[in-house]
């Protein structure tokens, strides 16, 4: 399972790579999907790691709820609340990495570099939070 779990981490790591690639090139909506994928595939890539499984058909925030939910039960209360904070503080922006990654395939509307910037730096900053998090509980 260690082998599937890095390689989730490493293809969410190539998928922000993608999306900064893409985001260069003008493809907005494309780079948007990219870094939404990415955090999600990051946080199923954690769950997998601390439960042995990891839900699927989820959103980026029920992701973030289930990390916190599995932080308790492994009695990780500090980073419980750490997560929990940062879903309250953050939740409009979790929304919308949500909706870049259904966006693509699900509407007709485009993001403008800006909204693409936005979500490609909140996608990296969310990976990053998960990583600082949970460096000493996931093996």
């Amino acid at each position: 399972m260690k082998e599937l779990v890095d390689f989730m981490k490493k293809r969410s790591r190539e998928l922000i790579e993608s999306a900064r690639i893409v985001l260069r090139e003008g493809y907005y909506d494309t780079a948007a999907f990219l870094a939404g994928y990415a955090t999600k595939l990051y946080l199923e890539a954690v769950l997998l790691d601390l439960l042995g499984e990891y839900p699927r058909l989820c959103t980026v925030r029920d992701l973030f709820v289930i990390l916190r939910r599995t932080l308790v039960t492994l009695g990780r209360s500090k980073p419980s609340r750490k997560v929990q904070v940062y879903i309250e503080e953050n939740s409009s922006l979790l929304a919308a990495l949500n909706d870049a990654y259904m966006h693509l395939e699900n509407s007709v509307t485009s993001y403008e570099r800006e909204e693409a910037e936005r979500i490609l730096d909140f996608a990296k900053e969310v990976i990053n939070f998960i990583k600082v998090t949970i460096k000493h509980i996931a093996t």
